[in-house]
């Protein structure tokens, strides 16, 4: 009678570790699903975000705050010297020129900047004031506008 004890207790154990194993196995694979899941919406929020940045910049859009427009030119330096910018703008094709003013504000990844820091092939991001659409008020460089 004890040795059939001892079988039902070792079966019981055996089939229990057995059910936990098997759970373990579902929980695992629930994971991996649910972040190879997240990953691909994460991936696809990414880039519907990427487009609607990418479109946003290159609209205009005029402001009533008087001082600048929000109107942006993003493209790559083809020309820069202390008193002007020109860039290549990829959606039509043509170059855009713009003055430099003492009262520009240049920056290369949040610090603050001069023109000779500029270098053609950087990309750059430039509002202009609403009054001038021609004179840069802000010039932006950052590493990653390089996509």
């Amino acid at each position: 009678m004890a040795d059939i004890s001892k079988e039902v207790k070792s079966a019981s154990i055996s089939s229990v570790r057995s059910n936990r194993i098997v759970v373990m196995r579902q929980s695992i694979a629930f994971l991996v699903s649910a972040v190879v899941i997240l990953l691909g919406l994460s991936f696809w929020a990414g880039m519907l975000y990427g487009n609607s940045v990418r479109n946003s910049t290159s609209s205009s859009t005029v402001s009533d705050d008087g001082v600048t427009s929000h109107r942006y030119a993003v493209g790559l330096v083809v020309y820069i010297s202390q008193t002007s910018i020109t860039i290549s703008n990829e959606e039509n094709s043509s170059n855009q020129a713009f003055m430099i003013s003492p009262s520009t504000l240049i920056s290369i990844n949040g610090a603050k900047a001069t023109p000779a820091q500029i270098k053609p092939g950087n990309i750059v991001l430039i509002e202009v004031y609403k009054n001038a659409p021609t004179e840069a008020a802000v010039i932006l460089i950052n590493s990653h506008f390089s996509g």
